[in-house]
This record gives C-alpha cells, structure tokens and sequence, in this order.
C-alpha cells in the first residue's frame, strides 16, 4: 500500500495499492493512456496527478473541464472518479464513476507510480 494524500469521507488517511489499481485500470484503459503523448477518446493520463484540469497537449478538451480551475490533486482525482459529471458538469468524460472508494485510491496509486 502506497500513502496517498487522501481524505475519505470520515477525514481518515487512504492509502492505495498500484498493482490492484492497474487491474482497476482496465475500465479507463477504454479511453485513456498513460503513455505521454498519446491521446485517445481522452487525454494520456501520463503525469496527469498535480496537472491543470484541460492542458493536456494536443487534445479536445470541452469548456468545462477547461475553465474548471482545477488541479488534478491525488484528492481532487479521488473525488472527480467518483462521479465525474458531478465534480465538472458538461465534461466530456461520460464515465459514470467508480463507487468504491478503495477502487478509486488503487488506481490513484497505479497512476502515481506508472504514470508519475
């Protein structure tokens, strides 16, 4: 298990585990790479966690996500995988969300670590 700086709901520390999160990857390998450079239906997510929301090179980005102002925080990724149209109503990501949030923290590590 890899520390995160994540708060869960209660206002506890969440830790993830990579090669769990790499196997909860699989449903966003569908759209997104974590190869650098190398968009699909949605941005590479390669170096994604401390990126302005929308600056991905090279990709389609709708107007929400582009004047969201946000910075994909481990934190702010965490919330934002739970119900994306929620945290930017009008993105184009149409991904449901990923209820569970033990989910969510394995794919932040997995993220943290192959895609840093």
């Amino acid at each position: 298990m890899i520390p995160l700086q994540i708060k869960n709901d209660q206002g506890q520390p969440v830790s993830g585990n990579p090669a769990n999160g790499q196997q909860d990857f699989v449903v966003c390998s569908a759209c997104h790479s974590i190869q650098p450079g190398q968009n699909m239906v949605g941005p590479s997510l390669h170096g994604v966690i401390n990126r302005h929301a929308g600056t991905a090179p090279n990709f389609h980005y709708s107007s929400a996500n582009k004047s969201s102002g946000l910075v994909w925080t481990e934190q702010e990724l965490y919330t934002y995988l739970e119900n994306p149209q929620k945290v930017v109503p009008g993105t184009y990501m149409t991904y449901i969300g990923m209820k569970d949030p033990q989910q969510r923290a394995d794919v932040i590590a997995y993220l943290q670590q192959a895609a840093g």
